[in-house]
Order: C-alpha cells, then sequence, then structure tokens
C-alpha cells in the first residue's frame, strides 16, 4: 500500500536553480488511487524518445519560470489535466538519458485525488492509468538494464529508472 505520507517526507522540495551549462525538463509522476499516469510518445514526433514510453513532461521554457510550472504545462498538453500545486507531493532528481548527460530532468510527484479522465494529445498514442501492482510485478533486469513489461509494451531508459526511484522511495520494492 502506498503511503503518500511517507513519500512525501522523502521527496525534495523547494526551488530548484537552474544553471547555464545543462538543459532541463520535468515530468510528472501523477498518483491517484494507486494508478500512474503512462504514455507512449508518438512515432510522429521528431525526438530520439519517439514511439517509448514516458511520464508526462518536457523540456523546460524560460516562459515557465520553474521547473514546477514546465511539469504542470506537459501534464496539461499531454493528458489534459490541470494538476494543482497544491497535489504537490515534492520531487526528486536529477536524472539524465544516457544519450543526453547534459540533460537535467527532475520528476514532480503529484497525487490527485477523483476521476480524472485522460484527453490524449497529438504527443502520444498511447495514455493510461496504469495499476502501480501491475508495474511492479512487470519489473525485470537483464543484465544492468531495468525494464517493466506492460501489456501494450515494454518501459527501459530513463523511463524506467524514474519508476524504480519512486517505487523505492514509496517502499514498494
Amino acid at each position: 500500500m502506498l503511503d503518500t505520507e511517507k513519500l512525501r517526507e522523502r521527496l525534495k522540495k523547494g526551488d530548484i536553480i537552474l544553471g547555464s551549462d545543462n538543459e532541463y525538463a520535468a515530468t510528472g509522476l501523477i498518483i491517484s488511487d494507486s494508478n500512474i499516469i503512462i504514455e507512449r510518445r508518438s512515432l510522429a514526433l521528431k525526438d530520439p524518445w519517439a514511439g517509448q514510453f514516458a511520464l508526462p513532461g518536457g523540456h523546460f521554457k524560460g516562459s515557465d519560470l520553474n521547473l514546477l510550472n514546465t511539469a504542470r504545462r506537459e501534464i496539461k498538453e499531454e493528458t489534459g489535466i490541470d494538476v494543482p500545486s497544491s497535489a504537490l507531493l515534492g520531487y526528486f532528481g536529477p536524472l539524465s538519458p544516457r544519450n543526453r548527460t547534459n540533460l537535467m530532468v527532475f520528476v514532480f510527484v503529484f497525487e490527485i485525488v477523483g476521476n480524472y479522465p485522460l484527453v490524449q494529445s497529438s504527443e502520444t498514442d498511447f495514455l493510461s492509468w496504469v495499476p502501480i501492482p501491475s508495474i511492479i510485478l512487470s519489473r525485470r533486469i537483464e543484465g544492468n538494464e531495468l525494464y517493466f513489461d506492460l501489456e501494450r509494451g515494454t518501459i527501459w531508459g530513463l523511463t524506467a529508472r524514474m519508476i524504480e526511484t519512486f517505487l523505492e522511495m514509496a517502499d514498494l520494492l
């Protein structure tokens, strides 16, 4: 069972200072009734992560002012959910993709209550609430690589590391 109060205590709080030597991105790990939102990025996108499973998120824009706003903007664009700042439990990171070590990605963890229907955008070709227990059961390690094998495909790479970090912080592994 997910103890969100314990998770809140373990997550970071406060402002993230952005340096000029790196690029920044933010994702949202959104929890509701022991489910999280997983998406698969559209193959039509012109980025190295097209077709891969991910958490809603994207690159920081100066107009966002901070990474929390980046996460909230991207969540709204990709899921239709206007997640309130009050739903924020905290964040963790930075993590970096292995192919872009100068990209600092922070994961903002939100807990929302109620039935939030998802509105799929052109940036995704799969968007769903996925039960945390099924994610845990789908976990596998081959060599040094971590995977989560969902019904619709496999989560790997940076997203797998984000989910693994979350599960460890929440004492679910």
